[in-house]
């Protein structure tokens, strides 16, 4: 500890100790009490005083250590994506040889600007080549270190970035940039390195705030690869492009995946590609790396013998086109066990129709938790509710969206909120000789209301200084008790509380409450976790728990407050704070989750077990994750299943 710090800190402690010195002997000289409860009263406000330091002591040292720590940042990314890459399969039992070359279609700058200075009298040239192996390589070689990836639907676009990334990560060193890889289906169109900066102090607090996340984005100390460039709505494209342009402006870097046309597309409408980055595109899987592929075992081999004999024979034929992506030969080697079958298909659109058919069955044959054609069920139904809200990833606090209309009205009145805002109604109404039937219909509808129109909140980390804060608007238990032994019992005879003047009530209310911070950081902070990347499951275990502490520390505690205030308790006010706490439940998502997968279990659309379900998905390969966020395998599985759902419903 540094010597002005140490000055500072013992300067606040020698404050606070007069503080309390001179609030004891105002309280020991003040009220007309006897000696033991003056002791009682004092020995609460140290102990309130002793929870507020612990409290203060415990966020300085998460201030203290929020700086950006980039190489827990890169731990944690490398944790992630490791783990990603084995639920994926891409590297087992080795990943299908992905090719790239420089792209020969108008959608790149010119070779100077990518290149930098060309020597007089030597013509630029950019001719970049290679294979999955050298892509970390082939990026660290480029001056600018801009890169765009194209490639076919399945092409390997999404597999290519994130086995780059774990390249750079075994590869790095400490001046290297941390490679951070992002969906860009998420970005709503607002400045590239803000969005990025409030995305990654969500998920890493350790990099120390949105500011301290944005220097690191500006700096390039963080290299995004940004994945999915095609998957913005085509209204926002153009300018999203211009925004990538404008923030990697200075050499900043910076990967790009994209699809062919989508990519064409939005070049020939601009007329303005990334000013200096490179494009390359991914190549069509040829015979050779096919047969490397699927030739894992000896029989492999020879069951897959005339499929490959036919890629050979005709590179150009239906079934090569077909099997021309590393999605669709990854398909064909999970879901036939008799590959002949392929050769009676003639139509490239029908094989690939078939492969994505048979994914579901294959990975649940041998299963017994789940049925094949239950999982069918629920899988086309997620499918289709994404298809619905134009979206691609699977949240377990967005449930409510997929709930029919009828039965969001229905869980709004299953909530408690309504109930018991009609008993306040009715209560107040009587009390204030209003007519019982109106205030009761008045509660009800404020308490529907709040229920249907407030969206739960999306789950966040819960960090020490948000903790802190949250204590702040509790009242401390032991300070109370404290209180209520001194005046013998402030609930059964409010007329036994002390006559102490305003100031001291004050005084003493404020030591009190503050002082529930210290305790409320203990307790949150040793059942919930402020580590983002956790399982969806643990999420809501986080979640849940903090929102019912948040609740059984507030109801009583300001029950009790307002005893201390009214000198007498109040039903209909220990009703209304029960209402005000279940209304701050509603933001958070755990508290409804339960109810609506309920319903939607009871009618068949989803299983009892949705995140043990989506866990399992997930690890045999038919779903992906990233943070909280469930996909599908792909894009064009989610289509397909939610084409399939469509036209059933038509016939």
């Amino acid at each position: 500890m540094s010597r002005r710090k140490a000055i500072g800190l013992g300067l606040v402690g020698t404050g606070l100790g007069v503080v309390l010195v001179v609030l004891a002997v105002f309280l020991w000289g003040g009220p007309d009490l006897d000696a033991t409860q003056k002791v009682v009263s004092i020995l609460g406000v140290v102990i309130s005083a002793g929870s507020l330091a612990v409290g203060v002591a415990t966020l300085l040292r998460q201030r203290a250590a929020a700086g950006p720590d980039l190489a827990r940042f890169a731990q944690d990314v490398r944790r992630r994506w490791d783990r990603e890459a084995a639920f994926r399969q891409v590297r087992s039992p080795a990943p299908i040889r992905l090719r790239w070359s420089s792209t020969s279609r108008p959608v790149t700058a010119s070779p100077a600007a990518v290149v930098g200075a060309a020597v007089p009298g030597h013509p630029v040239r950019l001719r970049l080549s290679g294979d999955v192996s050298q892509a970390a390589e082939k990026y660290r070689a480029l001056p600018r270190r801009q890169l765009v990836i194209l490639g076919k639907p399945g092409a390997g676009k999404s597999t290519l970035v994130m086995l780059m990334l774990l390249q750079l990560l075994d590869t790095r060193t400490e001046d290297d940039p941390v490679p951070y890889l992002v969906p860009l289906v998420e970005w709503e169109g607002n400045p590239l390195y803000d969005w990025l900066a409030d995305r990654l102090a969500l998920e890493h607090p350790g990099l120390g705030g949105v500011h301290s996340c944005r220097r690191l984005l500006t700096t390039g100390r963080i290299l995004p690869l940004l994945d999915g460039f095609d998957e913005l709505p085509v209204q926002r494209q153009a300018r999203a492009l211009a925004s990538i342009d404008e923030a990697t402006d200075g050499d900043k870097p910076v990967v790009l995946t994209c699809r062919i046309t989508e990519y064409e597309e939005v070049i020939a409408r601009t007329r303005s590609p990334l000013a200096t980055a490179a494009v390359i595109e991914l190549e069509a899987v040829s015979a050779g790396d096919a047969r490397s592929f699927l030739d894992t075992t000896e029989q492999a081999a020879r069951s897959w013998e005339p499929v490959l004999m036919r890629l050979a024979a005709e590179p150009d034929g239906e079934l090569a086109d077909a099997l021309s992506t590393p999605l669709m030969m990854s398909l064909a080697r999970t879901t036939y066990s008799a590959p002949g079958q392929l050769l009676a298909l003639t139509d490239r659109t029908t094989i690939q129709q078939r492969l994505l058919d048979g994914l579901i069955p294959a990975l649940y044959r041998k299963n017994t938790r789940y049925t094949i054609r239950d999982v069918q069920t629920w899988m086309t139904f997620l499918a289709r509710h994404l298809d619905r809200t134009r979206s691609q990833t699977i949240r377990w606090w967005q449930l409510h969206q997929a709930l029919p209309a009828l039965a969001r009205w229905i869980m709004a009145l299953l909530f408690p909120i309504a109930p018991l805002g009609a008993m306040i109604g009715y209560a107040a109404a009587t009390l204030a000789n209003w007519p019982p039937l109106a205030g009761t219909g008045i509660g009800f509808i404020i308490g529907f209301a709040l229920t249907h129109w407030v969206p739960p909140r999306r789950p966040r980390p819960i960090s020490y200084p948000d903790l802190f804060v949250a204590g702040l608007g509790a009242v401390p238990l032991p300070g109370f008790v404290a209180i209520a032994f001194a005046t013998d019992s402030i609930i059964i005879d409010p007329a036994k509380l002390p006559k102490w003047g305003p100031g001291t009530n004050f005084l003493v209310a404020v030591f009190v409450v503050t002082g529930i911070s210290g305790v409320c950081i203990a307790l949150i902070g040793r059942f919930v976790s402020v580590d983002f990347d956790r399982s969806p499951l643990e999420q809501v275990l986080a979640d849940r728990t903090y929102a019912l502490t948040q609740f059984f520390w507030l109801v009583p505690t300001m029950w009790i407050g307002s005893t201390l205030l009214s000198r007498q308790p109040s039903i209909l006010g220990g009703l209304l704070l029960v209402y005000l706490c279940l209304t701050l439940q509603v933001s958070h998502a755990s508290s409804t989750f339960r109810l609506h997968r309920w319903f939607l279990a009871a009618s068949g659309r989803l299983p009892r077990d949705l995140l043990a379900f989506l866990d399992d998905a997930h690890q045999r390969g038919l779903l992906r994750r990233n943070g909280p966020d469930y996909e599908f395998r792909h894009q064009l599985l989610q289509a397909r299943l939610a084409a399939r759902a469509r036209s059933a419903n038509e016939s």
